[in-house]
């Protein structure tokens, strides 16, 4: 059997066209570390969105620590007016670091669409104890 290579390629084609585009990632998490801005110690990051995808707004999930042990959950909205937009969140009092659970665009209906984490690991992300930053750590 010969297979002629107009009929791959449109087969390809459909193919591509068969895929659901939300599976396209539309919200990236660019990069994100602890910085401490105007007194306060803050997670600061960079959420970029794709300008032919359907997301306007992201949901930025994280995991809250304290002395190394995870105290709960928070989730923060921010609009993305632009493709890239630079945000901080200041840590709350009892918080010692955050580490990203995931980050979710959002669409203008408040519907999710698919996303990606570009961001590397970051150095002092809290993901276990023996990661903490040591000025984090307090004394016994």
């Amino acid at each position: 059997m010969r297979v002629d290579f107009r009929h791959l390629v449109l087969c390809c084609l459909l193919g591509l066209l068969a895929i659901d585009p939300a599976h396209a990632a539309d919200v990236h998490l660019r990069g994100h570390w602890q910085q401490f801005i105007d007194e306060e110690d803050s997670l600061v990051g960079v959420l970029s969105r794709d300008e032919e995808g359907d997301a306007v707004a992201a949901e930025l999930h994280l995991q809250a620590y304290r002395n190394g042990v995870a105290i709960g959950e928070e989730v923060h909205r921010f609009a993305l007016p632009e493709t890239v937009r630079l945000f901080a969140i200041p840590l709350e009092d009892d918080v010692d670091c955050y580490r990203v659970l995931g980050v979710i665009g959002l669409d203008a209906e408040g519907e999710r669409v698919s996303t990606k984490d570009d961001s590397p690991s970051a150095k002092d992300e809290c993901d276990a104890p023996e990661s903490l930053p040591v000025g984090v750590l307090q004394p016994i």
